[in-house]
């Protein structure tokens, strides 16, 4: 069964039983693939959470390569030179 759960100020559902939350955006695509594969539902819940873990990771990285930046201070006002000319 489905249950409606608000998560930061965005309506999110969760699946019973699964480890992981999903937009609505997502929940309707999981119904969608769902409907068109022949995968069970638990084996298409693990697929999202693979998903969303690869997101995950690529944001983590994402942060790590950011805090690096910062550190290097010649690199990080490029940065910031660069930001700035784009507005």
């Amino acid at each position: 069964m489905i249950s409606n759960k608000e998560k930061e100020n965005d309506k999110a559902l969760e699946l019973d039983n699964a480890d992981f939350v999903v937009t609505q955006e997502n929940y309707e695509k999981f119904l969608v693939a769902l409907d068109e594969s022949p995968e069970s539902i638990p084996a298409l819940e693990k697929i999202f959470s693979v998903e969303k873990y690869q997101r995950q990771r690529f944001l983590e990285g994402l942060g790590e390569d950011f805090k690096a930046l910062k550190k290097n201070a010649q690199a990080w006002q490029e940065e910031l030179e660069e930001r700035g000319s784009l507005e």
